[in-house]
């Protein structure tokens, strides 16, 4: 009860904290390069990342440079890497799924999912979360028929020294118990995976607005 009772008269400050901060953000570009592909010679692997910011790579100049970048590459040297990248900055959980349902109804072998940090950011309900996260994970294994599907962490919001300190205690309490879910929820399927992001984080894993994530842990992420 103590508890709820300070994180309330806290969350007004937290608010005004995280307007402040990403009114005055820099505004970054997404990276340049083409959100479909096909890379490498044989066997074909059909790839699909979904999800926010993060997962299209803001922070790099090119799309060469960003997660799904390196992954493509580095798969290409064995395999024929059909790619298709559905990521959109600002989007949340639902706006993810909305994006997700127009992509033509066909199988993908691995679905790669970053998505989250936007529905903390905006505020919205961690039971809203759920009811979004569990309905997109629900559609991708109905209608794409991977082997599997890899979910990523919500960033490790507390490392990073550039947010407000109450803004940062903040998102990182809300990232650790939606990672709890994602955990849990990787148990239930044997296709699920859980990409953990709990690693040593450098100074250099920042991007320039201090928020998104660098080309060199982009590179980690790949």
């Amino acid at each position: 009860m103590i508890q709820k009772i300070l994180t309330s008269l806290k969350l007004p400050l937290v608010f005004v904290q995280g307007a402040y901060f990403f009114i005055t953000m820099k505004k970054l570009a997404d990276p340049d390069g083409s959100r479909t592909g096909i890379a490498g010679q044989g066997q074909t692997i059909k790839l699909l990342v979904i999800g926010d910011s993060s997962a299209l790579g803001v922070g790099c100049k090119k799309m060469e440079e960003t997660s799904t970048g390196v992954l493509v590459k580095q798969l290409s040297a064995t395999y024929q890497v059909n790619y298709h990248i559905c990521a959109f900055t600002g989007y949340t959980t639902a706006q993810i799924l909305a994006a997700v349902k127009q992509l033509p109804l066909t199988p993908f072998d691995y679905v790669v999912i970053s998505v989250g940090s936007n529905d903390i950011v905006k505020g919205n309900s961690l039971k809203k979360w759920k009811q979004h996260s569990d309905a997109l994970h629900a559609y991708i294994e109905k209608n794409f028929n991977p082997k599997k599907i890899l979910m990523s962490a919500i960033p490790p919001f507390q490392k990073l020294p550039t947010l407000p300190y109450l803004m940062r205690h903040y998102l990182a309490e809300r990232s650790q118990s939606m990672n709890y879910y994602l955990m849990a929820h990787s148990h239930t399927n044997p296709i699920y995976n859980y990409l953990d992001l709990e690693f040593d984080f450098l100074p250099e894993y920042i991007s320039e607005d201090g928020f998104h994530p660098s080309s060199a842990l982009y590179k980690i992420q790949g």
